[in-house]
C-alpha cells in the first residue's frame, strides 16, 4: 500500500526519529524545524497530514493558525499535554486530531489512519491495545448485559434527554429501549469514559465530580457539556490518551 505522508514541526528531532524507527510501513515521516521549513515542505511535499508536537515556548493552536493560512484544508494532528488548551479549541473542526504526548508509533499510526479515512480502515490494523476498557457493570442491564442509557444517566449524573441528545437519537427510542443493540456502538463512549474515570478517580462520585469540574482542556465548558453536545467519543479519546502509556 502506499504510506501516507506527514511533515512534522518538532525543533528536536528526537520524536521524529523515535517515529522512524518505528518502521511503520504506512508512515513517512518528514521533518520541518521551523513554521517556515514546514510551509516549504508542505508546499512541495503535499502530505497527507501535518504533525505538530506542542512544547511550552511552541504552542500547537498557535502554529496551526500559522499553517492554515498557506495550507488551509491539509489534516492535522496536535500532540500536547491532557491539559492544553487545543482539545477544547478543535472541538468543532473534523480535520484536526489531538493527541496527548508522549504518543506510540503506532498509536499514531492508528490516529492518523482515523482521521483520513473518517474510521474506515485503509488496510491497516487498528492498534487495539491502546488502553484497557473495563467493563462497567452499573452501567449495564441486568438482563441482557447489555450498555443501558438509563442506568447510563444514573451513574454520570445526567437525565435519559441528556443522554438522548448527546447520541443523537430520540428521547423517545432511548426510552422505550434504552438497552437496545442498535444503541450499543453510540453508547460504548460512555463505558469507555466510565473505564478511564474509575482508574482516575476511584469511585463514581469521583467521576460524577470530574465531569462537572471546569478542566482546563475545555476552557469556558465543563466536560458533562461536551457530552449533552455531541462530543462524547472526543471525551472517550482524550482519557484513554491520558491512560496511555499507565498501565494497571
Amino acid at each position: 500500500m502506499t504510506p501516507y505522508k506527514a511533515v512534522m514541526l518538532d525543533k528536536d528531532s528526537c520524536f521524529a526519529d523515535q517515529l522512524r524507527a518505528g518502521q511503520l510501513v504506512s508512515l513517512q515521516i518528514l521533518l520541518a524545524g521551523s513554521v517556515e521549513e514546514l510551509e516549504q515542505a508542505v508546499n512541495t511535499s503535499s502530505p497527507d497530514v501535518i504533525l505538530l508536537l506542542e512544547t511550552p515556548n511552541m504552542k500547537g493552536i498557535q502554529v496551526l493558525g500559522k499553517v492554515r493560512k498557506f495550507h488551509p484544508f491539509t489534516p492535522a494532528i496536535l500532540l500536547c499535554e491532557a491539559a492544553s488548551g487545543a482539545w477544547g479549541a478543535t472541538l468543532d473542526d473534523k480535520s484536526i486530531d489531538v493527541l496527548c504526548n508522549p504518543v506510540s508509533a503506532q498509536e499514531l499510526q492508528y490516529r492518523i489512519a482515523k482521521l483520513l479515512t473518517g474510521g474506515q480502515k485503509r488496510n491497516i490494523v487498528p492498534y487495539q491495545t491502546r488502553t484497557k476498557v473495563s467493563t462497567v457493570s452499573d452501567l449495564r442491564n441486568d438482563e441482557s448485559g447489555r450498555l443501558d442509557a438509563k442506568q447510563i444517566a444514573t451513574v454520570f449524573g445526567m437525565t435519559l434527554a441528556d443522554i438522548a441528545r448527546g447520541i443523537n437519537k430520540s428521547l423517545q427510542m432511548v426510552h422505550r429501549n434504552p438497552d437496545a443493540k442498535s444503541l450499543q456502538k453510540a453508547l460504548f463512549p460512555f463505558e469507555r469514559i466510565a473505564s478511564a474515570l474509575l482508574r482516575i478517580t476511584g469511585t463514581e462520585k469521583g467521576l460524577k465530580v470530574w465531569l462537572n469540574a471546569p478542566n482546563e482542556a475545555f476552557p469556558g465548558k465543563l466536560p458533562i457539556e461536551l457530552i449533552i453536545a455531541g462530543q462524547v467519543e472526543l471525551l472517550a479519546d482524550m482519557l484513554e490518551d491520558v491512560l496511555v502509556g499507565h498501565p494497571d
